[in-house]
C-alpha cells in the first residue's frame, strides 16, 4: 500500500512538472485592443451614427422637458384661480409627464447601448480574427489585452502588426507636453 501511495505521488509530481514545462513553453502576446478599435477607419461611421442617435434622443428629451417646464409655470401662475380638485388633477398630469420623461430617458439609453453593441460587433469580430491570424503566424498561443497586464515584454506587443494587417495608419507619437506647442518667442 505504501509503494502505491509513493507511486501516485511520483506520477502526480511528474504530471505537474510536465504541465509546468508545457506552460512555460507557451508564448503570450499582447495588444492594445482599444487603440486598434479606435483607429479602425470604420469606427468613424459608428461614431457618426451614435452621435446622430444621441442627438436625436437628446432633442426629444429636451422638447419634453421644455413642455413640462412650460406646463409647470402655467400651473404656478393659475394656482390661485383653481379649485383643489383641478389643482390635484394638473399636478398629477405633471407627475405623469415627469415619469414618462424618465422612462423615455432610460429607453433611449438602452437603445443607444444596443445600437452601439450591434454596430461594434462586426468590427470586434474583424479585429479578433486578425489578432488570431497574427498570433498563429508569430507562434503565440495566447493574446492578452495590455490594459489587463501588469507587465509584458515590449517584444511581445503585437499591436502594430495587427494594425498593419488591418491597414490602419499608425499616428506618430505625441511630442512631450501632450502635443501642445508653445508660441514662438519674439
Amino acid at each position: 500500500m505504501l509503494k502505491l501511495k509513493n507511486l501516485s505521488k511520483a506520477l502526480l509530481c511528474i504530471a505537474l512538472l510536465a504541465t509546468g514545462k508545457i506552460a512555460s513553453a507557451q508564448k503570450v502576446g499582447f495588444v492594445n485592443y482599444d487603440s486598434i478599435l479606435y483607429l479602425l477607419p470604420e469606427i468613424k461611421n459608428v461614431r457618426l451614427q451614435l452621435d446622430s442617435l444621441q442627438q436625436y434622443y437628446s432633442d426629444q428629451l429636451e422638447g419634453q422637458k421644455a413642455e413640462l417646464i412650460s406646463k409647470s409655470m402655467k400651473l404656478d401662475s393659475n394656482k390661485a384661480r383653481m379649485t383643489p380638485k383641478e389643482l390635484e388633477i394638473k399636478e398629477g398630469e405633471l407627475q405623469q409627464m415627469q415619469q414618462r420623461i424618465q422612462t423615455y430617458s432610460e429607453l433611449y439609453r438602452e437603445n443607444i447601448t444596443q445600437t452601439q453593441e450591434s454596430l461594434l460587433k462586426p468590427l470586434n469580430l474583424k479585429v479578433r480574427k486578425v489578432i488570431e491570424e497574427v498570433a498563429k503566424e508569430k507562434g503565440f498561443s495566447s493574446i492578452v489585452d495590455k490594459q489587463v497586464a501588469y507587465y509584458f515584454n515590449p517584444a511581445d506587443d503585437l499591436t502594430a502588426l495587427v494594425m498593419k494587417k488591418l491597414n490602419i495608419v499608425i499616428p506618430p507619437p505625441m511630442p512631450p507636453g501632450g502635443g501642445i506647442m508653445a508660441p514662438p518667442r519674439r
